[in-house]
């Protein structure tokens, strides 16, 4: 939590809003279902978890082929168990989307295996919707700009993520 104060802190120090990328990046989101919310869920450290080490009580775990440019390779990812039960429920409620500043081949080999039928998740958005910032001492990250929706407006939507800094503006 200190942590998130802190960067909250140093992102305010951020120049405003690329407003030029957000407008290139901007995108009118074809609805799957009638609802009216957006509810964006991030993937790593939130509905997934990669790691060597033992996974505690709330993951399942689970080991799913990534492709890496040139190579497969193995990688053990934890689920949060209730996953699947979480992506059910909000999508009786929700147009659900899969935001991510990972990768696309990354994010689709979990997607894949998350939601294999193509029926929790609507739509799917990796790094390059994202913008890229740099904090003033140099660090660089992505944002998730939800104002690239076009046809949301900000009051309907809920964005689940471990981040705070992913979702600056």
């Amino acid at each position: 939590m200190v942590e998130s104060f802190l960067l909250i802190e140093e992102a305010k120090e951020i120049p405003e809003s690329y407003e030029e990328e957000v407008n290139f990046k901007k995108i009118t989101l074809k609805k799957k279902t009638q609802k009216e919310k957006l509810i964006i869920f991030d993937l790593d450290e939130t509905l997934t978890h990669c790691t060597l080490n033992d996974s505690p009580d709330q993951w399942e775990n689970s080991e799913i082929i990534i492709s890496i440019p040139g190579k497969k390779q193995k990688a053990p990812i934890n689920i949060w168990k209730s996953a699947w039960e979480c992506l059910r429920e909000a999508g009786k409620h929700f147009e659900v989307v899969v935001f991510t500043a990972s990768v696309k081949d990354y994010a689709d080999a979990i997607l894949d295996f998350l939601d294999p039928e193509d029926s929790l998740i609507h739509h799917r958005f990796y790094r390059d919707s994202c913008i890229q910032r740099v904090f003033p001492q140099g660090d660089k990250f992505y944002v998730k700009d939800l104002r690239i929706f076009e046809n949301f407006d900000l009051k309907d939507i809920v964005i689940v993520d471990n981040a705070v800094y992913s979702f600056i503006n």
